[in-house]
C-alpha cells in the first residue's frame, strides 16, 4: 500500500488518473470504488482541499467521459462515485482541520 499511496502523491495527474480509472473499474466491480475514493481523501489529506478538488475533477472528466460509452447496467443511472467522492473529500478537510 505504502506503493501505491506514493504513486499517487507523485503528481497531481496521477492522483486523477488514479482516482478516474478505478472509478471506471468500480462500475463493474464495485469494491474498486473504494480505491478511487482513498485516492482523493489521500490526497485532501496530504495537499490541502484544492489539490483533492482538483482530483475529484480530473478524475470525473475521466469518468464522464468514458460512462455514456459502457453498456447500460441496471441499478446504475449513474457512476457511484458521484456520491462517494464529496463525502470522503469532506472527512479528508474536516480531519486535516483538526489533526486527528
Amino acid at each position: 500500500m505504502r506503493e501505491f499511496a506514493a504513486f499517487i502523491m507523485a503528481s497531481r495527474w496521477r492522483a486523477m488518473a488514479v482516482a478516474g480509472v478505478f472509478g471506471i473499474l468500480g462500475i463493474f466491480f464495485v469494491p474498486l470504488i473504494l480505491f478511487s475514493a482513498a485516492a482523493v481523501g489521500l490526497v485532501t489529506l496530504r495537499r490541502g482541499g484544492w489539490e483533492g478538488v482538483l482530483a475529484i475533477v480530473g478524475g470525473a472528466v475521466i469518468v464522464g467521459g468514458i460512462f455514456p460509452f459502457l453498456p447500460p447496467k441496471p441499478g446504475f443511472p449513474f457512476p457511484l462515485v458521484a456520491a462517494l467522492w464529496p463525502p470522503v473529500w469532506i472527512g479528508g478537510l474536516v480531519l486535516r482541520q483538526t489533526f486527528s
